[in-house]
Formats: structure tokens, sequence, C-alpha cells
């Protein structure tokens, strides 16, 4: 992503110093909120706590934080249980009952399941790997992917789901859901709007509902957010003013397929978009999770929303930040696979970027100086891949000379990301060796090597 400064997080830190002691700090989210790869958010408020869940391949995974700032990433038991080659755009809703119903898109069918907390164990609800929406299904011409769930005010919980094949001729369902979240009360409809193709998303506001959706490529600029208009859940759906509302602009490139949440009178919409500089591990972009504020006209439409550097202001955060990480003065790596992939990338707040080498030049190493001694009590590594199959080492010295082991492990054996590894020293000077990798080719890196 093109920063305006020094990237959004950074900004955050800016304004604090600024602010110096005053209580009322303005901090910001910074974009992207998340580091890695993760598409297709959807994210879900319970007791004060945010869940993000995405696309990500063969597993599925769900990131969460109090603070909006301080993440950490777990794996979920299903739909990874299944062994399906990849699972696309969860969608998760709280229903009437206060259990989480989770909707999966895999090879090509959509599921429910049901568990009693964001993060499971969840439990699929037709039974062993029963398919709730086949592929196909009702329509020839359905890709049945992308479900979203929406309740409304009379309890009423709603289906949106579909998508079409070649990126053309997307179509989109609705139906009725029954008391059990995972059957139908009657025959699901059509309610293709304007310019769809994937990605539906359904919010009321005032009395209308707008349904959201995705329509071009995900893998280029032209993938963008529409919305159109209805004055019932069933539709018919006609295009919204200022649509799309959402679009590559701003340096940012290819955003679409979103989520939206409510906070008091404010909306706040995720989304994915590419990673800058763009880069292509497995042959389509790296995507990942942005977050900007969702406004309306006086009349009801939505404006357009300008995707930002700094994200959104963290006032509706109801948990203080649970800690932030020394910066140090300097950094010296082994290698970088260029200008924009430099060591200061590991330690300067901002998901968007990240010191990466060369995976061919294993064992590459990173030192750390905090220009004085220091009293430290935890550190942790987020890398490139966040659950990747790393051995690394980390070590600590007061003089930069005379150096003693602080930690070790392989960054795949953990339960949660990034692991937190905890001991109280006294240092000035950390680094940190990264000694093998496997998995995604040609490079290896850290989105942030944090200490506090």
């Amino acid at each position: 992503m093109k920063k305006f400064l020094y990237g959004g997080m950074i900004f955050t830190l800016i304004l604090r110093c600024l602010t110096g002691c005053m209580s009322n700090e303005i901090r910001y989210s910074g974009n992207p909120i998340l580091p890695g790869v993760y598409a297709d958010p959807c994210i879900l408020v319970h007791l004060d706590t945010f869940y993000i869940y995405g696309t990500t391949g063969g597993y599925a995974s769900a990131w969460y934080s109090a603070d909006f700032q301080n993440w950490k990433m777990r794996k979920l038991n299903w739909p990874t249980s299944m062994n399906k080659p990849n699972i696309w755009a969860p969608a998760i809703t709280q229903g009437m009952d206060g259990r989480f119903y989770f909707y999966a898109s895999t090879d090509h069918n959509i599921y429910a399941a049901v568990a009693d907390h964001p993060l499971g164990p969840y439990e699929n609800i037709l039974g062993g790997d029963s398919i709730f929406i086949k592929n196909r299904q009702w329509w020839e011409k359905m890709h049945s992917i992308d479900a979203d769930c929406f309740i409304d005010d009379d309890r009423q919980a709603y289906l949106y789901w579909g998508s079409g094949f070649d990126f053309v001729d997307g179509i989109c369902a609705v139906g009725m859901l029954g008391t059990d979240m995972a059957s139908f009360r009657d025959d699901p409809i059509l309610v293709t709007p304007e310019g769809y193709f994937e990605g539906p998303h359904m919010i009321k506001r005032d009395g209308l509902y707008y349904l959201m959706y995705s329509d071009g490529h995900y893998y280029d600029s032209t993938y963008k957010v529409r919305y159109a208009i209805s004055d019932s859940p069933l539709g018919p759906f006609s295009q919204g003013r200022n649509s799309p509302i959402l679009k590559s602009e701003s340096g940012v490139s290819g955003p679409g397929h979103h989520y939206t949440f409510r906070s008091g009178d404010d909306y706040y919409i995720i989304y994915h978009a590419h990673a800058q500089p763009i880069y292509k591990p497995r042959g389509g972009p790296m995507r990942q999770v942005f977050i900007d504020k969702l406004e309306f006209e006086s009349d009801g439409s939505m404006k357009k929303v300008i995707p930002t550097d700094h994200g959104v202001k963290l006032d509706f955060i109801k948990t203080p930040v649970a800690k932030l990480p020394v910066r140090p003065e300097s950094v010296q790596v082994s290698s970088q696979t260029g200008p924009e992939y430099d060591g200061m990338k590991a330690f300067d707040s901002d998901y968007g970027t990240l010191w990466a080498a060369d995976k061919n030049n294993l064992p590459v190493l990173l030192t750390a100086d905090f220009g004085k001694r220091r009293r430290f009590y935890s550190c942790e590594l987020i890398f490139d891949v966040i659950d990747g199959d790393y051995d690394y080492e980390i070590e600590y010295s007061l003089n930069g000379s005379d150096w003693e082991l602080y930690a070790s492990g392989n960054n795949s054996q953990y339960e949660e990301w990034p692991f937190e590894h905890q001991m109280e020293v006294e240092a000035r000077h950390f680094r940190i060796h990264i000694d093998q990798q496997t998995g995604r080719p040609g490079r290896v890196g850290l989105w942030e090597a944090r200490f506090f």
C-alpha cells in the first residue's frame, strides 16, 4: 500500500508522542489491520472482543483482539476437519439463541456448523460432513459459495449466497432460514442486483435493506464493492446512489469482499485488498485486511469509501491497549530482497510492510540495537507466513558482543500465533536467527518483531 507518511500504525504512535501524557490520545487502527495473507474477511463482535475470519487455504482460522491492535490467530477445528482443498469466505453470526453459526464454502458447496463460542469447537448442524447447499442446487448457473447470514428485527434469519463460474454471470440467492439455521422455510429465490458477481452482505438501517456485494476480478484492480437497496430483505433491489462505493484508488488495489459492523450510530467496513508491493506467492496476488468508516448521506445513500492509510479512529474500543512494543534505534540484517523490505520494517508497527530476505540465503540474521540498556519482559515474532514452519533462535546482549539465548523454537508447533516468549532480562541488543523455512517459495521474513 502507498504510505502517506510512515504507515497507519506509526501515525498512531506519532500522535501519542505529540499528545504526550494527555489522557485523550488519538488512536487509529492503521491499514492493513492484520499481518499476512487473509482474504474475504468476516468480523464478529462478542463481549467486547473482535473476531475476524477469512479465506486462508486448507484450514479455517480466526484472529481475535480486544484492543484492535494486539491480535492473535488460532486455527479452528471445523471445517478443517473435513480435509477439503480450500475453505473460502467463512461467515459467522450469533443466532437468537446465543450460539454461533458458521457458514463455510469448500469444494464448491456450502456447509453449516454451530458452536457455543466464536472460536469453537464447531459441529456440523446436519451431522458428519453433510452439505447444506450443493453446488448448482436450484440453478444450473449457481456457484454455491460466499454465504452471508442476516437476522432481521423480527428474529427471522436469511441466508444470501452465490457467484458465477469463470468470473462471469454471478447470481445471488436468498432464503428464509428455519429455526435450525441449516434448512429453508421455502425455496430460495434469486435477487441478483446490477453488477453482481460475488460476496453478498446484508445490513439494515432505518428500515432499508442494503444488499452489498463485489464485482470485477479479485486478482486485479477491477475488484470493487457495490450496493443495492430494497424495502424488503427479499428484494427486489435497485442499485444505490454512489455505487460502486469502494474501488481501487489512493494506492489501494482490488478492494472488495467485505463485511461490516456497527458501534452505536457508526458503521465500519472491513475488506481485503492487494498487499503492496504486489506479491504473488501462489500465482494470485496476496491479499490483506483493511478497515474504513462506512457513512451515509441524509437520504440514506451510502457515501463513497475512500481507502485510507490510517484506518479508523479506535474510539469504539472498550478495552485499553494491552501493550506497545519498544522500537530499536538501528537494525542490521544479513540480507534483504530489496530496499522496500529492509530490516527496520520489522519494527515499524505497520502490517503493510515487512522485512524479507531470500529463502535461498538461509540462515538469515536480524540484529536490533535499542540504544540503551532496558528491562524486557517478552517478545513475539510475526513471520511472513503466520503459522509457517520456521526454526529460529532469539538471543540478547548488553554489549553487542556477548550473547545469551532468550528463546528458540519452531513456529509451526504452536497453537496460537504470534507465540509470546516470556522471560525478564536486561538487554540493549537482540538478534534473531531464522535457520530453516518450508512452504512459501521465494522469501523468508517478519511482519513484525515485537519486544516488550
